[in-house]
C-alpha cells in the first residue's frame, strides 16, 4: 500500500454472562466492540481480525459421515440452505463459504485427540446436517462434539471504514482457495473489492 491506512471493524463477540446485584437473576448480553489498526506504508503487512461473530447456532453433533466432504448431523433444527456457500466464483475453485463450524467441546475423553477449536467451512446444509469440504475423521471428529455455527467476517466488512486507493491498494488472503494458496484482491476506490486476477470479479464476500 502506498500510504498508512486505518482499519476499523465492528463485530459481535461471544456472549458474556452478567449477574445482577442481588444475585437472583442471570442475564446474557453480546459483547460488542471494535478494533482500530494502523498499517504502515508498503507491502508485507500481516493482519488478522481480533473478533468472531456471535454464534448463529449452538448444538451437538449426533453423527458424522466422512469422505472427501463430510456430513455433520445434529438433532437441532437448521434452516435448510441458510449456511450455504456462495455460487462459484470466477478465478477461485469454489464459492465463498459464508459460515463455518467451530468445535467448542470435545465430549469424547476416551481418546487422545482434542478437537476443541477446530474450524470447518460449511459448503451447504439441510434441516438436520451441514456439509463441510474436508474429511473430518482425519481431524479426529467422532460425531458427538458440541459446536457452534458462526458467520465469516468478509473482506468488505474488515475494510469497511478504511480509505483505500482504487486499483492500487491490495490484500492477499492466505489459504483462501485451499492450503498453501494466496488469493489477491484489489480495492476499486468505491468501497468494493475485486479479484486482482481479472480486476472484474467482485470479492466483497471473500472470508
Amino acid at each position: 500500500m502506498k500510504s498508512p491506512h486505518i482499519l476499523t471493524m465492528f463485530l459481535a463477540a461471544s456472549a458474556l454472562a452478567l449477574t445482577s446485584v442481588n444475585a437472583q437473576t442471570t442475564v446474557t448480553s453480546d459483547v460488542v466492540g471494535y478494533t482500530t489498526s494502523t498499517l504502515s506504508a508498503g507491502s508485507g503487512n500481516v493482519y488478522a481480525p481480533a473478533f468472531a461473530k456471535s454464534p448463529s447456532i449452538s448444538a451437538v453433533l449426533t453423527s458424522i459421515s466422512s469422505g472427501s466432504s463430510s456430513t455433520l448431523s445434529t438433532a437441532t433444527s437448521l434452516s435448510s440452505g441458510a449456511y450455504d456457500e456462495t455460487s462459484d466464483v470466477t478465478g477461485v475453485s469454489k464459492g465463498y463459504p459464508q459460515y463455518y463450524v467451530e468445535i467448542t467441546n470435545d465430549t469424547n475423553s476416551s481418546d487422545s485427540l482434542d478437537t476443541e477449536g477446530v474450524i470447518l467451512d460449511i459448503v451447504s446444509n439441510s434441516s438436520t446436517a451441514v456439509v463441510v469440504g474436508v474429511d473430518v475423521s482425519a481431524l479426529g471428529l467422532q460425531g458427538d462434539e458440541a459446536f457452534v455455527i458462526r458467520e465469516h467476517i468478509t473482506l468488505s466488512e474488515l475494510f469497511a471504514n478504511s480509505t483505500l486507493t482504487g486499483y492500487a491498494d491490495a490484500v492477499s488472503i492466505y489459504n483462501e482457495d485451499g492450503p498453501g494458496t494466496a488469493v489477491a484482491h484489489v480495492a476499486d476506490g468505491a468501497g468494493n473489492w475485486l479479484l486482482i486476477s481479472d480486476y472484474t470479479t467482485s470479492s466483497n464476500d471473500a472470508p
